[in-house]
Formats: structure tokens, C-alpha cells, sequence
């Protein structure tokens, strides 16, 4: 098998620099967010979560935490 030789551009894409430019940019304008604490309801999947649990297993541990966490069932 022939492989022939491929130039590698050393100038930078200007589309790909353009994006990481713009993300930087609103990465910079993000809020800063509190730090949560323990209390807060988030803080439950805090905890440690087994990785060894069947697929089915695995949701029947994280279901309950879902729906206590999105309010499921409530108005």
C-alpha cells in the first residue's frame, strides 16, 4: 500500500478560531452561581451512586431520586 505524503496547514482555521473566540466570550458573561450546601435538593446526587448496577437496577435506584428531585406528581 502507497501512502503519499500529506502537507499539514500551519495556518489556523479562522472558522474554528472565531467560534472558540465567541465562546470564550460568553463563557465570560455567565453569572457566578452559589455554591450550594448540603441542604440544598440537589445535593442528593451528592451521593455515592453504585456503577455496578444492572440497567434495570440502576433506574429503579435513580427513579425515586428523579421524581423526589423534579417534583414528580406534584402541581
Amino acid at each position: 500500500m502507497d501512502t503519499v505524503p500529506r502537507t499539514v496547514s500551519t495556518s489556523p482555521d479562522t472558522y474554528a478560531v472565531n467560534i472558540l473566540i465567541t465562546l470564550e466570550e460568553v463563557i465570560d458573561k455567565l453569572p457566578d452561581l452559589p455554591e450550594a450546601s448540603e441542604y440544598d435538593e440537589i445535593s442528593m446526587f451528592t451521593q455515592c451512586v453504585p456503577t455496578d448496577l444492572a440497567k434495570e437496577d440502576a433506574w429503579k435506584y435513580l427513579d425515586p431520586m428523579l421524581n423526589q428531585f423534579l417534583g414528580f406528581g406534584q402541581s
